[in-house]
C-alpha cells in the first residue's frame, strides 16, 4: 500500500471514530488478505 493510500485510509478511519488499535488492526487485516502470506503460509 502506498504511503498516501494509508494516510487517507487512516484519516478516514479516524473521521469514523476508530481509535489507533482498531486501524492498526485493520491495516493488518487487509494487508493480510491482500499480500501473498496468506497464499505462502496455505501452500507450505
Amino acid at each position: 500500500m502506498s504511503s498516501a493510500v494509508s494516510s487517507l485510509l487512516a484519516r478516514e478511519l479516524v473521521d469514523r471514530g476508530l481509535s489507533v488499535d482498531e486501524m492498526a488492526r485493520l491495516l493488518g487485516l487487509t494487508q493480510t488478505e491482500d499480500g501473498a502470506g496468506l497464499g505462502e503460509e496455505g501452500q507450505t
